[in-house]
């Protein structure tokens, strides 16, 4: 019996982006993962350090793209100017070549 998966179209994603910006999240910091829909993801944490840095982040930018789709032609607060920069040099990073 085969099972259908309904993907129609699979690329590679950064774990990092999965876990940040998908789906409902649990943060499970004493086993150090993150946990994502229910259990469909699991991903690994090297520290508790790199846990809260994305849990926090996580959770600035669903208050950042909550007042985007909102409030479309609002301009964003200093502060939340800030955690978008913070997002976008974390991305700019090459996570790829970890030797």
């Amino acid at each position: 019996m085969s099972e259908f998966l309904n993907a129609h179209e699979t690329t590679a994603v950064e774990n990092f982006a999965i876990a940040l910006l998908c789906g409902d999240v649990r943060i499970d910091m004493y086993a150090g993962v993150i946990v994502l829909d229910g259990n469909r993801a699991r991903f690994s944490v090297p520290d508790w350090k790199t846990m809260l840095v994305i849990k926090a982040l996580r959770t600035r930018l669903r208050d950042v793209l909550t007042r985007s789709f909102r409030m479309p032609g609002k301009l964003l607060t200093a502060q939340q100017e800030k955690w978008l920069d913070a997002w976008q040099r974390v991305f700019s990073q090459d996570f790829g070549n970890k030797a």
